[in-house]
């Protein structure tokens, strides 16, 4: 690369693809617009998730690390809570439906 130019990632531009978590994860699960299900998050990876009595597919957000072997996770996320703040977190993977990675 020369300089002054920065890696894009174009899978992930605004207003592109998805209208919904549940259209990225099913483009995640057949390999699709750069998209893959991950067993390995790494940090910037999709995080989505699905609480009891949702969709399969009721929130995404951003990993950051594990905590604790493989069970907790730091994480950031917008619209969390009653407020809609976006904010970091630290999570169990109780709720967490998949770990999606985003390919160039």
């Amino acid at each position: 690369m020369s300089a002054g130019r920065h890696a894009r990632c174009t899978a992930l531009e605004r207003d592109s693809r998805w209208a919904g978590n549940n259209l990225m994860l099913a483009d995640a699960q057949a390999g699709r617009n750069g998209l893959v299900i991950t067993k390995s998050p790494v940090r910037g990876d999709i995080i989505v998730w699905n609480y009891p009595g949702g969709s399969a597919a009721d929130h995404t957000t951003m990993f950051g690390e594990w905590e604790e072997g493989r069970t907790i996770f730091s994480d950031i996320g917008g619209n969390e809570g009653a407020s809609g703040v976006v904010k970091a977190d630290v999570n169990h993977r109780t709720y967490v439906r998949a770990f999606i990675h985003v390919e160039k």
